[in-house]
């Protein structure tokens, strides 16, 4: 049987690799993205459920990598996430959320601009659906859940081209 979502592959944009003026202002923020391929178009629900359930999905975003068995999401303890943490949010949302964050100790050196375009927001444009992890507050957080510093959550469904895309912005 095939799985609901396959892990295909990932992807780590670092703003410390492009040149901010000042060059302090890169902040130690990164993007990781990790895309999952699905064969078929589920109900949302069960997907966000089944990558929740996904192996990939237990990474604390520490330096590590996924770490299954970590029991750890971001900041948060896997168990406290559901299905229902996720809101769905639409274009502008999920974009802007994203980008204010980029943005916060000012301009984006150009380019990092193009990737975040290409590689972020352009993807979220054409997603069917786009989700927002909401803030779990402090009880849910684990030992370590003050690293990362900030820490932001988009998850979109692309059915027709078969994609299912987590985007973790974070600071370190």
């Amino acid at each position: 049987m095939t799985p609901l979502i396959d892990f295909a592959d990932q992807a780590l944009i670092n703003f410390l690799e492009h040149d901010f003026v000042p060059p302090s202002h890169h902040g130690f923020r990164w993007i990781n993205i990790k895309r999952f391929r699905i064969p078929a178009a589920p109900a949302d629900e069960r997907l966000l459920s089944t990558l929740i359930d996904d192996g990939q999905f237990e990474d604390g975003y520490i330096g590590g990598g996924a770490d299954p068995g970590s029991g750890v999401h971001g900041p948060y303890h896997l168990g406290r996430i559901t299905p229902a943490a996720y809101q769905a949010v639409d274009v502008d949302t999920a974009i802007g959320e994203l980008d204010t964050w980029a943005r916060q100790l000012g301009a984006l050196p150009p380019t990092l601009a193009d990737v975040l375009e290409e590689e972020v927001y352009a993807p979220i444009r054409r997603a069917g659906s786009r989700y927002r992890l909401a803030e779990l507050g402090q009880d849910a957080m684990h030992d370590l859940g003050f690293i990362p510093a900030e820490f932001h959550e988009i998850v979109i469904v692309a059915p027709e081209v078969h994609l299912l895309t987590l985007i973790v912005a974070a600071d370190d």
